[in-house]
């Protein structure tokens, strides 16, 4: 899916959430071109409805809230399948797989060969340069997994770290923010300057 078919689609899902009563929205992602669609979605959205959702970036959220994501990362992507009922989905055997101590010079030399990677600190991710990795592995190695047991035992330390980050987050506190912002929007912005901003009054 484009990006702009992405951000289409999650605006359709998101109107149709208010209009069922859902002011209180967080849409989450774990990095990538995500943002790319998920922002503009909800800047656009907020333009037009006034009501503010947030998108939270996993890896940027982690490092908000001071959580060591990179030493749960893998653990934490095959616990998500265990939390949807899905761990069934997660393969063993990848050829393209490393061990958990993979190479990390190994890794560096093939991202060093794509020169769209010295161009990506020019903006956020891959919102600076359109470019492909060669290998899987010169974007991040993955855990070889061969036996279902080690599956299991990875998906039970990933859900027990997607706990920990979610306390960590204090989610209860984000979405009082987050009602807050409405507020603000509701009470002080729009009596104000409602016919001036993007969008009209809504």
């Amino acid at each position: 899916m484009s990006i702009k078919d992405g951000m289409a689609y999650l605006d359709k899902i998101a109107k149709s959430l208010l209009k069922q009563g859902f002011r209180r929205q967080i849409y989450i992602t774990s990095h990538g071109p995500a943002y790319l669609t998920v922002s503009g979605m909800v800047r656009d959205f907020f333009d037009e409805t006034k009501v503010p959702v947030l998108y939270m970036d996993v890896l940027k959220a982690a490092e908000a809230a001071h959580f060591n994501l990179m030493d749960s990362f893998h653990n934490m992507t095959i616990g998500a399948y265990k939390v949807l009922g899905r761990l069934e989905d997660v393969p063993l055997n990848v050829p393209e797989s490393h061990s958990v101590t993979y190479d990390v010079q190994a890794m560096l030399a093939g991202m060093s060969r794509n020169p769209g990677n010295t161009l990506g600190k020019y903006a956020y991710q891959s919102g600076a340069v359109g470019s492909y990795f060669d290998k899987p592995s010169d974007h991040m190695a993955t855990p070889l997994l061969k036996t279902p047991e080690e599956k299991e035992a990875h998906a039970d330390a990933g859900v027990q770290a997607i706990n920990e980050l979610v306390k960590t987050l204090d989610m209860p506190a984000i979405v009082e923010t987050l009602r807050q912002v409405d507020v603000y929007t509701k009470d002080t912005i729009l009596p104000k300057y409602g016919a001036h901003l993007p969008g009209g009054k809504a």
